[in-house]
C-alpha cells in the first residue's frame, strides 16, 4: 500500500468514510496465491500476458512468483515480479 495513493484517493473522493473504502478496495485487489494476473513490466517476455501466482513472499524486491503456460526461448515458464508490476485479473 502506498501512502501517496491513499492520500490521493482521500482528496479526490472528499468523503469521510473513504479510508475504510480504500482499505476494502486495496485488500480485494491484493495479489494472492492462485490469482490470475496480467504482467505490466514492459521488459518482460510475458508483457501483457497472463499467468497464475504460485507464491507471494514478503520483504523482498520481487515477491510475486508467477507461472505461465508459455515458455521463453530457453525453456523458462516462471518469473518473479513486484506487486506493482502485476494486475489481478481473477
Amino acid at each position: 500500500m502506498n501512502l501517496q495513493m491513499l492520500l490521493l484517493f482521500i482528496v479526490k473522493s472528499g468523503n469521510a468514510h473513504t479510508i475504510n473504502e480504500y482499505i476494502t478496495w486495496r485488500f480485494s485487489h491484493m495479489v494472492k496465491k492462485g490469482n490470475t494476473v496480467k504482467i505490466m513490466r514492459k521488459e518482460s517476455y510475458w508483457y501483457q500476458d497472463t499467468g497464475k501466482v504460485v507464491k507471494v513472499e514478503t520483504d523482498i524486491k520481487y515477491p510475486v512468483l508467477v507461472r505461465f503456460s508459455k515458455e521463453t526461448y530457453s525453456g523458462v515458464n516462471n518469473n518473479s515480479f513486484a506487486e506493482d508490476e502485476v494486475v489481478v485479473v481473477s
